[in-house]
């Protein structure tokens, strides 16, 4: 049983458009043998499918406190600083809507809080064996980036509120344009911060996420992409490659096989070749976007100065 007093976390959970996630979502926090002490809802979605759930769910409920917020048409960095600015407890966890905590989630948190005090941690996280091959190529290729360079994971982590507001450390709204690697940039910052990053496998979710070819497509198209603008904000931690297969050596050589057929390992190989190529072409995508921003850019300082003499500075053109 839980005290008052330790009841000191926010869960905060960005939802868009998906109502059937959201609901197991929260009934899994529901069930927690320990309870938060709020659990902040922001739905970013056009529909009222979401809301109606909440309401339904936290309705007559006061062993926890839970708030509801409409954020429509905004990326999941901007619900993220919604959620941010709205908690009242010391400890902020984050969980995306399609992840399913199992019943000592909560208790463990704590535990770990107890032990390490003002650190950032992030927890474990396994899909269904029910789901599909896609699913597992992007669990995969997920907790390889994890594996090799301990980053942040937005579905399911821990920090201290204090750490954010000190530092304004709020999630890089610019990422919306992506969808992707906000929690990197945000895991970059605090390294440079000097603040430990630990991984806590006992904080552990399940990622009830089902895939398909055409979405496995899309989210490492738009990992390229944002890779790319994270590696331009960060030069000096620059780890961008022609192909980066470093997925597939983590299920080489790392990677949990023992339930999968010879036919079925050979598949998941072939998509996490097709899945790192993908990744290429969002990261040349992006740079095409570059080179013609700045062709535009260049082209308009010449018309600006079209009236005036031609003379001017690579440094004046680039500011």
């Amino acid at each position: 049983m839980y005290s008052i007093s330790m009841r000191i976390l926010s869960v905060i959970i960005p939802t868009n458009n998906r109502p059937n996630y959201l609901h197991k979502c929260l009934k899994s926090i529901l069930r927690q043998t320990t309870l938060p002490m709020e659990v902040i809802v922001i739905d970013t979605s056009s529909g009222i499918e979401s809301k109606e759930i909440f309401e339904k769910l936290f309705k007559n409920r006061r062993s926890v406190k839970a708030y509801y917020i409409k954020k429509s048409d905004v990326g999941s960095s901007t619900a993220r600083n919604e959620g941010i600015h709205f908690a009242h407890s010391k400890y902020l966890v984050f969980l995306d809507d399609d992840c399913i905590p199992n019943k000592h989630w909560i208790s463990e948190i704590y535990k770990a809080i107890r032990k390490y005090r003002n650190q950032v941690l992030f927890g474990g996280n396994k899909i269904f064996k029910s789901q599909n091959i896609y699913s597992i190529v992007a669990d995969i290729r997920n907790q390889s980036g994890l594996y090799a360079h301990y980053d942040l994971d937005t579905k399911n982590f821990l920090i201290p509120k204090k750490i954010i507001t000190k530092h304004r450390l709020y999630f890089d709204t610019r990422f919306d344009a992506f969808s992707a690697c906000e929690d990197t940039d945000l895991g970059y910052r605090l390294k440079m911060l000097g603040y430990t990053i630990r991984y806590y496998p006992k904080i552990a979710v399940r990622h009830d996420v089902i895939m398909t070819l055409s979405s496995l497509i899309k989210r490492d198209f738009q990992k390229g992409r944002a890779r790319l603008y994270l590696n331009r904000k960060y030069p000096q931690k620059n780890d961008l490659r022609l192909l980066k297969f470093s997925s597939l050596n983590f299920f080489i050589f790392h990677w949990n096989k023992n339930n999968l057929s010879y036919e079925k390992k050979v598949e998941i190989i072939l998509l996490l070749c097709i899945s790192s190529i993908i990744y290429r072409f969002g990261v040349m995508y992006e740079q095409s976007q570059f080179i013609t921003l700045l062709s535009r850019t260049f082209a308009d300082k010449i018309l600006a100065k079209k009236s005036a003499p031609f003379s001017f500075g690579w440094k004046s053109f680039l500011k």
